[in-house]
């Protein structure tokens, strides 16, 4: 199994159904279209990692996230389909998440 295909496979099993509109206040859908079902890649599948700003509060700046997405993916239920799915975080994180390395800081 190739690397894009072990991540590809740990976005499946982990992601969470993105909004399909804009990200300032949150990247993960509001609706819960399916049920209990699991997710698929498509031929048209492609892992992508989104920068954005993301809106905070009124009384401070806008936070930058990065999330780790696989396009053009359908649910087993069928209710979902050509969706983007991801976790927070860019491909380090996942790097890190798949090989098992312990992150840690010094000061």
């Amino acid at each position: 199994m190739s690397f894009k295909e072990d991540v590809t496979a740990f976005l499946l099993k982990n992601g969470t159904e993105a909004s399909e509109g804009d990200w300032v206040y949150g990247w993960t859908a509001w609706n819960d279209k399916h049920e209990n079902c699991s997710w698929f890649a498509t031929d048209e599948s492609e892992v992508v990692e989104y920068s954005f700003s993301s809106f905070t509060d009124t009384f401070s700046g806008n936070e930058d996230k990065t999330v780790l997405a696989l396009t053009n993916v359908t649910c087993s239920c069928g209710k979902t389909k050509n969706t983007t799915i991801g976790l927070e975080g860019g491909a380090m994180e996942l790097l890190h998440k798949l090989l098992g390395i312990k992150k840690e800081y010094r000061y």
